[in-house]
């Protein structure tokens, strides 16, 4: 393990600060079981150190482990909203990325029942509310099943304004367009 590895491991954010700024300093480099430091970070919780290398320019957010867990799986399973907003904000992401087991941070969270960590998660654009993880099971399908209303109603809400069209075109009647029903009854 690297220096850096072991500094964000154990979380010691000043050593880790001193560490990146070291010039040469690869903040991205794996150990051997192809672990970065912002990930064994992410996983034990140490979130000044995430933050300091979510920082690092050309960071990978999407950087996996044997499991298919990405940081942003990680820090959804903890219900680490602010860090998860931070990674949504990093160009690349990968919001729909599976686990082995065929999760989506979404479906973690609907599982877990972190509706804060949903929000984020459903206003990101590309988010995908039908992939199903390996037990057949959608986001909603997960919530619903464990009764965690919240997460259902909001993964719901989010399926119903992206059906709903601005306005229904009449067929055949060129640029003319009708209101909603809901438009039409107001």
């Amino acid at each position: 393990d690297t220096p850096l590895y072991r500094a964000a491991a154990g979380g010691h954010a000043a050593c880790v600060q001193l560490l990146l700024g070291t010039p040469g300093i690869e903040a991205d480099l794996r150990n051997k079981q192809q672990i970065s430091p912002l990930w064994v970070a992410s996983r034990e919780g140490h979130m000044g150190c995430v933050r300091q290398l979510l920082e690092q320019p050309g960071i990978d957010v999407n950087v996996e482990d044997a499991s298919g867990r990405t940081p942003l799986h990680l820090m959804v399973e903890q219900g680490r909203t602010e860090v998860v907003k931070r990674l949504l904000s990093v160009p690349g992401i990968d919001v729909n990325k599976a686990d082995a087991e065929g999760r989506t941070p979404l479906y973690l969270a609907a599982e877990k029942g972190f509706a804060e960590c949903a929000v984020p998660l459903l206003s990101t654009p590309g988010i995908d509310l039908h992939k199903k993880a390996k037990d057949g099971r959608t986001p909603l399908l997960k919530a619903l099943s464990k009764g965690l209303s919240e997460c259902a109603r909001l993964i719901r809400e989010t399926e119903t304004r992206a059906a709903a069209p601005e306005k229904k075109q009449i067929a055949g009647a060129g640029d003319k367009t009708v209101p909603r029903e809901s438009e039409s009854q107001a």
